[in-house]
């Protein structure tokens, strides 16, 4: 199982554990991460980013951003979910 935050700053991370919210909280400039995905395998994350792309220009992640993060996350879950990661032109 990994987390994946959306970061106050912009972009995704993932973590392997679910951070409290001290954890997740920036004293600079007051803001929160947030915990946008709990991801047993492939699919929960390709749901979740599908939901995040921008399609037609109307706003969310870029395709070159979520394939490669769907990538790290795949191999941050191991096992079968390896079995998926995207490869070819956009995924190099």
């Amino acid at each position: 199982m990994i987390y994946i935050y959306e970061s106050h700053l912009g972009g995704l991370y993932i973590s392997d554990r679910e951070f409290s919210l001290d954890e997740s909280y920036c004293e600079t400039c007051g803001d929160y991460d947030i915990l946008a995905c709990i991801a047993d395998n492939w699919i929960d994350v390709a749901e979740y980013l599908r939901s995040r792309l921008d399609v037609f220009g109307l706003g969310g992640l870029d395709m070159e951003y979520c394939i490669d993060f769907f990538n790290e996350c795949c191999r941050a879950l191991g096992g079968d979910n390896l079995n998926y990661i995207l490869t070819g032109k956009m995924a190099d």
